[in-house]
């Protein structure tokens, strides 16, 4: 503790300690009663300081953060609230001026955030997450036509139960067209059962 910050460390004896004398005795004691240094009087709590008090009303003091002036017996006020002392993120562990905390917490890498495909991750893990993992990004068709399709919509058609109808359909299909065509076919009902998919799910949601 800073002595100029801690004007409540008089005894009921009147004798007087800094503040990080008074918390070194209560820790020796294990928080318990401790006894005045001086005139070994029992101390149950330690209470303010008014000479000290007065004294430092009397001085003007500067903060090395924000260069605000004020009383010095006002200073441990000032220390709570200035805009511009630095704190540390409790997830980043970076050093933040309290003033923009609020920024910070919208741009800090470790906090946590939900894609739109609902999965809770990090920030920084976000970009990552959509390129490889996100259901709701669209990726380049797996037969290469070209065509494009969202991932948890083709990886479930692939899957799903009524896939034996495309295939069947795709079958009869290709039996008077070329391979290109067929691969076409292919995709295009891939993409109907992607926007049914999608449809479904825009359904739950609402």
């Amino acid at each position: 503790k800073n002595p100029l910050l801690d004007t409540q460390i008089a005894t009921p004896c009147g004798h007087s300690f800094c503040g990080f004398c008074a918390e070194t005795f209560q820790a020796t004691n294990g928080g318990g009663n401790i006894t005045c240094q001086m005139c070994r009087q029992s101390i149950v709590a330690f209470c303010q300081n008014r000479l000290a008090n007065n004294m430092l009303a009397m001085v003007e003091g500067e903060c090395v953060w924000c260069h605000q002036h004020f009383p010095l017996n006002t200073a441990k006020d000032h220390v709570k609230c200035c805009g511009e002392l630095e704190t540390e993120c409790s997830r980043c562990h970076a050093a933040v001026k309290r003033a923009n905390r609020n920024s910070h917490n919208d741009e800090c890498l470790m906090a946590d955030i939900q894609c739109e495909c609902g999965v809770l991750l990090k920030r920084a893990d976000a970009d990552e997450h959509r390129r490889n993992l996100c259901a709701l990004q669209e990726i380049v068709c797996p037969l290469k036509c070209g065509e494009t399709v969202k991932r948890e919509p083709t990886t479930s058609y692939f899957h799903h139960e009524s896939h034996g109808s495309y295939a069947s359909m795709q079958w009869a299909y290709s039996a008077n067209n070329s391979s290109a065509s067929v691969t076409k076919f292919a995709c295009q009902s891939i993409k109907m059962c992607s926007l049914q998919s999608s449809d479904a799910i825009d359904r739950k949601k609402s």
